[in-house]
């Protein structure tokens, strides 16, 4: 594996930061803002109290809970609860299933939905039947995937579950390391034989590990894929949350609702932070031969 960064250090602007979000967007753009100023981006630090709450009620409730079942649900609802915060009023997260022409999804652990553009299927309680065409996208949420077996099952379900103009999503509160991961997905590309199969969903998300997603530039020799670090020095569980959002936001929700100013300017700054993953050799060879290099 290699992962490389990208992208320079920017200058420090306080000025911006003390302006308010409308100015500091303005110096983002220009690439005016360090990463110190960027440690003090508003978003950023509320991501990281929400990370803060979200370790403290998962590590509480262990302290009680017996119930693999339950501890499940429990996790489903912090975490709907917290990324709630992030959307625009006219979204919600619910659970249940998704409904289409082609017949009723499995059950949905998180489904992001625009409640007033289609009326609701069915609702008892916390479970909904939402029609498809108002799925913003939906998430499957694992408390522990210890092996690759559960972990690839995670990510097959995760993959079928997927709605047409909507994001995929796995968080995972206790998970593989990275690269048992990678040479998990060099194994389904390399069994396909097709290097433009789908095999990894719009964003993985390990707690204390990593958070990967698909480098869609429209080029099969570049790398395929993404990752941040988190945990051990590299980067913060705020940091990963926010980034998984703005993967929401980039994979579905902008085609529900508006696309907030701190997405786009989050999204520039993870773009400097998140590693590329260049294809393992054999299959960087087949990259090669399927998308050669321009010439001229």
């Amino acid at each position: 594996m290699d992962c490389r960064r990208h992208g320079p250090p920017r200058p420090r602007a306080c000025e911006a930061l003390k302006a308010g979000p409308r100015k500091l967007a303005g110096y983002l753009r220009e690439g005016t803002v360090s990463e110190q100023d960027f440690d003090r981006f508003p978003m950023k630090q509320l991501a990281e109290r929400y990370a803060v709450e979200l370790t403290a009620q998962f590590q509480t409730l262990n302290l009680f809970a017996q119930n693999a079942g339950e501890i499940g649900r429990a996790h489903e609802v912090f975490l709907r609860a917290v990324l709630e915060r992030f959307l625009p009023k006219r979204l919600r997260c619910g659970t249940g299933f998704v409904a289409s022409a082609d017949g009723v999804s499995r059950q949905q652990d998180i489904i992001v939905f625009d409640p007033g553009s289609l009326p609701l299927l069915f609702e008892v309680g916390d479970c909904l039947v939402v029609d498809a065409s108002a799925v913003a996208g939906t998430i499957e949420v694992k408390t522990r995937l210890d092996s690759m077996a559960v972990f690839g099952e995670a990510i097959r379900q995760v993959l079928e579950g997927r709605v047409d103009a909507g994001f995929s999503a796995l968080f995972v509160w206790d998970g593989l390391t990275l690269d048992t991961l990678l040479e998990y997905l060099w194994e389904q590309y390399r069994a396909a034989r097709d290097l433009a199969v789908t095999v990894v969903p719009d964003v993985i998300y390990v707690r204390g590990r990593y958070l990967i997603f698909p480098n869609y530039d429209g080029r099969r020799r570049t790398p395929p894929l993404r990752v941040l670090r988190v945990g051990g020095g590299s980067h913060t569980e705020g940091e990963a949350l926010l980034t998984f959002v703005s993967r929401m936001w980039i994979s579905g929700l902008q085609s529900k609702a508006q696309w907030p100013w701190w997405i786009s300017e989050w999204h520039d700054r993870s773009s400097k932070i998140c590693e590329f993953v260049d294809w393992p050799e054999d299959l960087q060879v087949q990259a090669d031969r399927e998308d050669p290099p321009e010439v001229g």
